[in-house]
């Protein structure tokens, strides 16, 4: 998986918490998350955006390259997964550590994944919450 640096991130996170802020809104009118898990989360904008709807519990999953100091929120739990040894084992690690939530996030993440990998990220994922985005 590429790794992203602080340009990148920089360039493009109002645009993340803007359009995680309209897609959260419209959600969270029929449907009101205690807790949220992102998966590939960044810098956290759709963990930022829910914050701001409300949200108390983040739990954010990214690599190394993410540094605590990089996330929108200090409200944000991050966890570093090692997305780089999906790639050749198979494997996330093991993520059994991880709370349930009421709504798990993956956006723009998996397509960065060997098809190998498919099935335990799609395992991990719908372990990790029964509403998924």
């Amino acid at each position: 998986m590429e790794q992203y640096d602080e340009k990148f991130y920089h360039s493009q996170y109002e645009g993340s918490v803007r359009s995680a802020t309209k897609f959260l809104t419209k959600l969270f009118s029929n449907y009101k998350p205690k807790s949220v898990m992102d998966f590939g989360c960044g810098i956290g904008s759709w963990l930022y955006a829910a914050e701001n709807l409300g949200v108390k519990k983040l739990v954010g999953l990214d690599g190394e390259w993410v540094k605590t100091e990089q996330l929108l929120s200090t409200s944000i739990d991050f966890r570093k997964v090692d997305f780089k040894s999906a790639e050749t084992n198979n494997t996330f690690g093991d993520l059994s550590f991880l709370p349930c939530s009421d709504l798990a996030i993956s956006v723009e993440v998996a397509e960065h994944f060997d098809e190998s990998c498919a099935d335990r990220f799609i395992g991990d994922l719908t372990r990790s919450s029964n509403l998924i985005i």
